[in-house]
């Protein structure tokens, strides 16, 4: 009879044990606030290129280019990023709102991150408004900041 009862107890404990430790393991990280700010010129019609920083979840620096659509009102861009602890590859839709016959600001929209190397690998999130930023296109410079927030890596 004690036998069976300390089998019992031995089951019953395993299962308590299991209860606690599952949903402990399952418990995701809460998301990482990020910051991505690019300083570019336009290379041509629908590219861009030049020198970002990361901050937040991540610190990093580097290069990146741009390829880019306008669709009525809206851009569409691809941003690579190439830095020193990995590439990531970020995809951007906003509002264009023209202040001026030659200067552009993005408004609303958001941003994701798509794909990544090194520490950017496994990272998804993203942010919306897509970006605070502008573009003039006399003197060819676009100044572009996305925040947002990030899980996973």
């Amino acid at each position: 009879m004690w036998a069976r009862a300390r089998a019992h107890v031995a089951i019953l404990a395993a299962v308590v044990g299991a209860a606690l430790v599952g949903p402990l393991s399952a418990t995701a990280a809460p998301p990482e606030r990020i910051s991505v700010s690019m300083h570019g010129a336009l290379t041509g019609p629908g590219t861009v290129e030049g020198t970002y920083s990361v901050s937040g979840a991540v610190s990093d620096n580097g290069t990146y280019v741009e390829t880019y659509r306008f669709a009525g009102g809206s851009i569409h861009g691809v941003k690579t990023l190439i830095g020193r602890v990995g590439t990531v590859t970020l995809i951007a839709d906003a509002v264009i709102r023209w202040t001026s016959p030659t200067t552009a600001e993005l408004d609303a929209g958001h941003w994701r991150l798509e794909s990544g190397t090194g520490v950017y690998a496994g990272l998804r999130g993203g942010g919306t408004p897509c970006a605070a930023g502008s573009a003039d296109l006399v003197s060819g410079q676009v100044e572009v900041v996305h925040t947002g927030f990030v899980l996973g890596g």
